[in-house]
């Protein structure tokens, strides 16, 4: 009877990281909501050390706008508002992030990519279904590559198409690097960015930025399919007191302008 019983354990103690990772398998975890950013909610209380356990491979923002974040490889960086890498501390605060632990489906190449909207383009021809987000690692050389860093911002804050307008924006040309980037469908525009978002880091992992605008001649594509997203909903006052009813398609365009 103990030898069953020691046996029994032994397997349960075998399966826990089956189930673990079956659990986080095609799943991405979300701070809060687009429609909450773009209403600006931007004093978030999650903090990167507990982000980490939810995904290696992800992108956000700093609290108050003070910059984005990005995590490949199981690092995250904190890009500072003039588009400059440095670890992300672990107590930073986050008001929005996207993660995932990042386990590639299936891998391809793309060639001769001309704009940003010639990639999703692209992208979009190798979906199975259209209907669920896609996390995407894509590593190449860029001859030209449009980035933007968001600038801090105070209390009472003002909503993210405003922000926005001060944010700073540069461009860098023959770079290589990786970019991380999300793909969620239109009916789900509420609840994350319903186009390609996607946040670059050199390969050198000294700049990096949100990404307006690109140009690549080669690249290798890994691409993951995500059927299964949680969201952590803030408790902050600010949110509580949102208005975060109506159509955001126009606000969206502005925000995320690929001129």
């Amino acid at each position: 009877m103990k030898s069953f019983a020691t046996s029994l354990i032994i397997l349960c103690m075998s399966f826990t990281p089956l189930v673990a990772k079956q659990q986080r398998a095609h799943k991405v975890f979300q701070v809060s909501t687009f429609s909450a950013l773009l209403n600006g909610v931007y004093d978030g209380e999650f903090k990167v050390k507990r982000l980490r356990e939810f995904g290696d491979f992800g992108l956000g923002i700093v609290n108050n706008l003070d910059g984005e974040l990005i995590a490949v490889q199981g690092e995250y960086y904190h890009i500072d508002p003039k588009g400059y890498l440095k670890p992300a501390k672990a107590r930073l605060l986050t008001p929005f992030a996207s993660v995932c632990f990042f386990e590639p489906q299936k891998t391809f190449m793309v060639r001769n990519i001309k704009d940003i909207n010639a990639l999703q383009e692209t992208l979009e021809d190798k979906f199975y279904n259209v209907n669920v987000p896609y996390a995407f690692r894509i590593d190449g050389t860029f001859p030209r590559i449009k980035l933007r860093s968001l600038k801090p911002q105070s209390k009472p804050f003002i909503k993210f198409a405003e922000a926005v307008k001060d944010q700073y924006v540069f461009e860098l040309e023959n770079v290589k690097g990786s970019l991380v980037a999300f793909w969620y469908p239109m009916y789900l525009s509420g609840i994350n960015v319903p186009i390609l978002h996607m946040h670059f880091a050199s390969e050198d992992r000294k700049r990096g930025g949100h990404v307006l605008n690109i140009e690549l001649n080669t690249a290798t594509v890994k691409m993951m399919e995500l059927n299964n997203i949680e969201i952590q909903l803030p408790s902050t006052r600010s949110f509580a007191k949102a208005d975060l009813e109506g159509d955001h398609t126009h606000t969206i365009k502005r925000v995320e302008s690929r001129n």
